[in-house]
C-alpha cells in the first residue's frame, strides 16, 4: 500500500472514533413545562424532552446549560453559571 493509502486509511479511523466519542454542546432552556432546549447556534428548539440529571423543576426560561450528545441520544448535564 502507498503512504497515500495508508494515510486515508489512518484518516478514516480517526474519522470514526471522533463520531464514536460524546460532543458537549451549550443550550439555552426555551421552555419548562414541558422542558426544552435550543442548541447554541439553531434556530428552533429541539422537539424533545432531553433526560436531564438536573431536576426539571429547578429550570427557567433563559437558563444556560450543558447538553451531551452520543450515539443519537442528547443529555441535559447540568446549568452553566457564569
Amino acid at each position: 500500500m502507498t503512504l497515500h493509502g495508508e494515510l486515508t486509511n489512518v484518516n478514516r479511523r480517526i474519522d470514526d472514533l471522533a463520531r464514536s466519542l460524546p460532543r458537549y454542546r451549550f443550550a439555552t432552556i426555551t421552555a419548562t413545562a414541558p422542558v426544552r432546549v435550543r442548541l447554541d447556534g439553531d434556530s428552533e428548539p429541539l422537539p424533545i424532552t432531553p433526560p436531564s440529571l438536573v431536576d426539571h423543576s429547578t429550570l427557567t426560561i433563559g437558563d444556560r446549560v450543558a447538553v451531551r450528545l452520543h450515539s443519537g441520544q442528547l443529555l441535559l448535564e447540568g446549568r452553566v453559571y457564569s
